[in-house]
């Protein structure tokens, strides 16, 4: 990984697992910035998670959307859709 990725990803470290202190507030503020004018392009992103707001670094463009695992499971799960499926699933194992 070169210095400037790395040094990306130790900003993004910060922002994301400290945030009560004043570095991560101005972490967050510098990918703000960076999000901002890289628009489309951007390396990093915010979570597209409803409620996370965790920042993702993606090395190539269009991918990595979500932080985890985890967010990207509920992120994409529509909640009617998931309901009418597990019934479904459900009455099939009857």
């Amino acid at each position: 990984m070169n210095q400037s990725l790395q040094a990306l990803h130790d900003i993004v470290h910060l922002a994301n697992n400290f945030p009560d202190e004043r570095r991560s507030k101005e972490a967050k503020d510098i990918l703000l910035w960076l999000i901002e004018t890289q628009q489309e392009n951007a390396i990093v992103r915010v979570c597209n998670n409803k409620g996370c707001g965790k920042f993702v670094i993606g090395i190539r463009s269009g991918r990595k959307k979500f932080c985890s695992t985890y967010c990207r499971v509920t992120g994409n799960r529509d909640p009617k859709r998931w309901n009418a499926y597990m019934r479904e699933y459900r009455n099939k194992r009857r």
